[in-house]
């Protein structure tokens, strides 16, 4: 046996030695338990969704606001940022 391939071999031993499994138990998951967790994934969804509409509409007066105190190249630029906000906010159908 060669120097190289006892060198190969006591590598591949240290590494093969610092692996870890994380055995886990295969779950049978019923059709309510999956429900209840689609639920509360629609749940936390919406909340979020919620939570994004209220900080979009947030910056969406705060800019209509601002649009008082600039100039009208500065009311401009302020207003297509706005319509951007709206999209995001309300999709196309938007009229702002």
């Amino acid at each position: 046996m060669c120097a190289a391939e006892s060198l190969s071999t006591l590598k591949f031993a240290n590494r093969a030695k610092n692996i870890r499994n994380a055995a886990r138990v295969n779950e049978d998951v019923d059709q309510r338990t999956l429900l209840r967790k689609y639920e509360r994934e629609l749940r936390r969804l919406r909340a979020e969704l919620q939570q994004r509409q209220r900080e979009l509409v947030d910056k969406r007066h705060l800019l209509e606001v601002c649009l008082l105190d600039h100039t009208p190249a500065q009311a401009c630029q302020l207003a297509t940022a706005l319509k951007c906000l709206s999209y995001l906010a309300y999709g196309s159908q938007s009229q702002a």
